[in-house]
């Protein structure tokens, strides 16, 4: 983004005085798609860091009741459990392993 703006910068100061504002009007739009996708993803970084306890805690809900739903609801098979057992520990490492990154 440094290298976009420097790179803008010199664009005015050598041919800026020469353009048509459609041109200065088509540099700003390309400045701003760029800041948008880093303010985007500032955004979600902020919000995953908000959500990602929810997300831990709604995971280790799920594992400490499939006994219980597996128990209620006997149509579900031990292998579908310990498939949903797995799924959930599957998620649970990928994410710790995410927010090590």
């Amino acid at each position: 983004m440094v290298a976009k703006c420097n790179s803008g910068e010199e664009w005015i100061y050598e041919a800026g005085s020469d353009v048509s504002y459609k041109e200065y009007q088509t540099k700003g739009y390309e400045l701003q798609g760029a800041y948008s996708k880093l303010k985007t993803r500032k955004q979600e970084h902020a919000m995953r860091e908000e959500l990602l306890p929810a997300v831990l805690s709604g995971l280790a809900d799920m594992r400490d009741r499939l006994p219980e739903i597996l128990e209620q609801k006997p149509w579900i098979s031990e292998d579908e459990g310990k498939d949903l057992a797995d799924k959930i520990s599957e998620m649970r490492s990928w994410l710790e392993d995410k927010i090590k990154e």
